[in-house]
């Protein structure tokens, strides 16, 4: 190694190590320098968005090291994108993840507006206000903010049979995205989902009731909101039915779950069972068996229908699957 990059040294036990001459050159940061450093970087992942907000907002190209392409103007695309290595930067990426999950629109606003905010700050830093003061102000004037907002924003009644007000307002949030040409469309498909599953009294939506299911080919105008549930499973025959009217369904899963719990205590029961033992065991496994088999009689005696797969799988059997073969023992007998 050259000597003057580093040299080699060893410990008491004979192990190598190197010390490098660069690291007593390097300048450690503190007080209002460090500071200015992070705003630094923050500022420059904010002047990077900026370019692409408001109406006029242009669109970035952005290439991969594998060499795909993205052309987006949306800041959270654009900051997964970015390779970012600064921590207070990565600071603004996370802002930007935060204000998608939680709003789902003004990702890049909320980071210009944080460079913007973090910008007046450095100027209160030359004129000697500590930080701590200065983050205090922040407190106060989101306050006031919140006061004026309150005071200043307009009230729109809707209803489920008048929704009008919230498609417009979806309309808005769509105009900068790449389905703007079905503007009107996919905002009156996202009120709908919305409304089918929201509790307005408690002005509550959980949005895990909400399933986007994308399909390739077609056009945009394909799309639709289906009030139910989609299987995307293919057929296991060809000549199994497209569709079947009237039909009544069950939807089943504590088999699933109780079922390989109780013939694996060393799995899903804690060692001090009162089954633990092989009696035991056989004790619940006959339980399991009378519980599963009236189950069974009662869903044939019920059903107009009941679809199997006729398929024969042959294939070397492993000790963990054991519990797969019991339930399908069941099931079939």
């Amino acid at each position: 190694m050259d000597r003057a990059q580093g040299q080699l040294a060893f410990d008491e036990f004979g192990r190598p190590f190197i010390i490098f001459r660069d690291q007593e050159k390097k300048k450690r940061l503190t007080g209002i320098e460090a500071h200015k450093s992070h705003i630094l970087a923050a500022k420059s992942v904010a002047n990077t968005l900026r370019t692409s907000l408001g109406p006029k907002g242009l669109d970035k190209l952005l290439v991969s090291p594998d060499g795909d392409i993205t052309v987006t103007n949306d800041g959270r695309t654009i900051l997964d994108k970015m390779d970012v290595e600064h921590e207070i930067a990565k600071l603004l990426v996370q802002l930007s993840q935060s204000q998608d999950d939680e709003i789902g629109d003004g990702t890049t606003g909320v980071v210009v507006l944080a460079g913007a905010l973090l910008e007046q700050a450095e100027q209160l830093l030359d004129r000697g206000l500590h930080p701590i003061r200065i983050a205090d102000g922040f407190e106060l004037a989101a306050q006031k903010c919140l006061e004026v907002l309150n005071e200043i924003s307009d009230h729109f009644e809707f209803s489920e049979m008048d929704k009008e007000p919230l498609i417009k307002t979806a309309m808005t949030a769509l105009g900068s995205k790449i389905v703007n040409r079905c503007q009107r469309q996919f905002a009156e498909i996202a009120v709908d989902a919305i409304l089918a599953v929201a509790d307005l009294e408690r002005r509550d939506v959980d949005f895990e009731l909400i399933k986007v299911e994308g399909k390739v080919g077609g056009r945009l105008e394909d799309s639709l909101i289906v009030k139910g549930v989609i299987i995307d499973k293919d057929f296991s025959h060809p000549q199994m039915p497209r569709s079947v009217k009237d039909a009544r369904l069950a939807i089943l899963t504590f088999i699933c779950v109780w079922l390989p719990h109780c013939l694996c205590p060393s799995r899903g029961v804690s060692t001090n069972s009162w089954f633990w033992s092989y009696t035991g065991v056989k004790l619940i496994f006959t339980i399991v068996t009378s519980s599963v088999s009236g189950l069974l009689r009662f869903v044939r005696s019920n059903c107009k229908t009941i679809l199997r797969d006729w398929i024969l799988i042959i294939r070397a059997l492993k000790r963990n699957d054991r519990e797969s073969v019991m339930v399908n023992h069941f099931l079939l007998t």
